[in-house]
């Protein structure tokens, strides 16, 4: 790319004046909520009674093919001993604790460093050298509510916390299984919804920073002297992938893209390349359909639109794909983040992950789908979190080895909530599974699921349905819900 450093100083003094595209910055891209309702979207109330912060320590190891010793794309991680503690309402949990931090959570005392024989004897054959034991930190912010349990950012937690602490009633609006705002009942005062801060692992882009490398595309253009600038955009998404540099950020007027405009499918992300739509609005009138033969390591030829890679990033777009076997977005490897877009009448599911890929896959919209809303298999890994699922044909599926974390999902009126097969075993917390045709739960063959503080209500058969060989983990009480199977 000759002109990158030209084209980066004429998209700067471009970007400020430009008015037909999304607003491109940090608070676009990182709210968990979002204050736009898309059109046509309902919008309900709901009593809270808790502000909850789950602060977990998990010690990793990294380790690496010897060949790809110094690649960072060619490793695989593995947890070893964790810790988690529950901080309600600002209160100091009951135990022996840590804290409380600047953000007001308490902290579990460190689980145990593992030794050196923990971690050889954790090595797969293939992998032959790993980085010394790491202390992950992670918090998960949620609102509890009646209606279900909702992702939020550590000032709501604190806000809410404090209103709770004082006997004062919290009540949310939400749409999508996202909170748009929160009002204290007793004053009318609204706690505002603000921005979250970057997600976990997440290279996000720092707003206007001048060292973003940003290429401008508008289906509706002329491409006959398209270079990238607002001012003369490319008119396909295929053009600017092949100037593609890490971090790139590629990004979308409204419009459709498809093979009828131009484009190549699957548009294969990789690099940390940011395909970026209009977040805020969940990717409205940003539409990108059809498919294309993609050749997957674990799973042969497949129509796939999308193949996040690495770290690439998919975010705020529309993506369909009613293409024989169509998918979204497929991913394979690394950890890319899919965030707030809306997946909707794909043949088969909005996401596929496979091989050891471990994404993260947040805030979307993921409805009317033939096949599952996203499906995990092989030895995936990552987090589903803040999603609503609903329509698709089972909401989630894990199968495999896959050990997915799946956290405050809305999954609504599906064939079945979620569906647990093979040896995987996914961590379920703080889920709303409910009205879904068949069953909330199921667990087949060696699956072992573990479950906390979901909420299951109105499935159809079961809210949980095993046959498992192996015993479900940290099944809350099931008195009032309707079971099968052994717990």
């Amino acid at each position: 790319m000759a002109n990158s450093s030209a084209r980066q100083s004429g998209q700067r003094g471009e970007l400020a004046r430009s008015r037909r595209w999304p607003a491109l910055g940090l608070l676009s891209l990182l709210g968990l909520v979002s204050c736009t309702t898309p059109q046509g979207e309902l919008v309900s109330n709901t009593d809270c009674i808790a502000s909850t912060a789950l602060a977990t320590y998990g010690w990793e190891v990294a380790y690496f093919p010897e060949r790809f010793r110094n690649e960072v794309n060619r490793h695989r991680v593995k947890v070893f001993a964790s810790a988690e503690l529950l901080n309600r309402n600002g209160e100091q949990p009951e135990g022996e604790v840590i804290g409380p931090d600047d953000e007001g959570v308490w902290w579990p005392l460190l689980p145990p460093r593992p030794t050196a024989d923990e971690v050889d004897e954790r090595r797969d054959d293939d992998f032959r050298y790993n980085d010394p034991p790491e202390l992950q930190r992670m918090v998960r912010y949620v609102l509890d509510c009646e209606d279900g349990k909702f992702a939020i950012t550590d000032t709501m937690y604190r806000d809410i916390g404090r209103a709770l602490r004082d006997g004062k009633g919290i009540q949310a609006r939400y749409s999508m299984g996202q909170v748009l705002s929160t009002t204290i009942v007793e004053s009318g005062k609204t706690i505002e919804v603000v921005p979250a801060p970057a997600l976990d692992g997440a290279a996000l882009p720092a707003g206007n920073n001048s060292t973003v490398a940003v290429l401008y595309v508008d289906s509706a253009a002329d491409n006959s002297a398209a270079d990238g600038t607002p001012a003369k955009p490319f008119a396909t998404v295929t053009e600017a992938l092949a100037e593609a540099e890490p971090g790139l950020i590629i990004q979308l007027a409204p419009g459709d893209y498809n093979a009828e405009s131009g484009e190549t499918l699957p548009l294969e992300l990789s690099g940390g390349v940011i395909l970026q739509g209009d977040p805020e609005n969940q990717g409205k009138g940003i539409t990108i359909s059809g498919g294309g033969d993609f050749l997957s390591p674990t799973w042969a030829k497949q129509n796939v639109t999308v193949v996040a890679g690495e770290d690439s990033q998919v975010v705020g777009l529309t993506v369909s794909n009613p293409n024989v076997r169509g998918s979204a977005v497929w991913v394979e490897s690394g950890s890319p983040l899919i965030l707030k877009n809306t997946f909707a009448d794909n043949h088969r599911e909005a996401v596929f992950v496979s091989g050891d890929a471990s994404p993260r896959i947040e805030s979307n919209l993921i409805e009317l789908n033939g096949g599952n809303g996203v499906s995990f298999t092989r030895d995936s890994s990552g987090f589903l979190v803040g999603n609503s699922i609903r329509n698709s044909g089972y909401g989630v599926a894990v199968s495999d080895r896959a050990n997915p974390t799946l956290e405050v999902n809305q999954i609504s009126q599906n064939r079945s909530g979620i569906v647990i097969s093979g040896s995987a075993k996914p961590m379920l917390r703080g889920n709303t599974i409910s009205d879904n045709e068949q069953d909330g739960i199921v667990a087949t063959n060696d699956a072992q699921p573990t479950l906390e503080g979901n909420v299951l209500t109105g499935n159809g058969e079961f809210d949980i349905n095993s046959n498992s060989t192996a015993s479900l983990k940290g099944v809350d009480d099931v008195s009032q819900l309707k079971v099968q199977g052994e717990f």
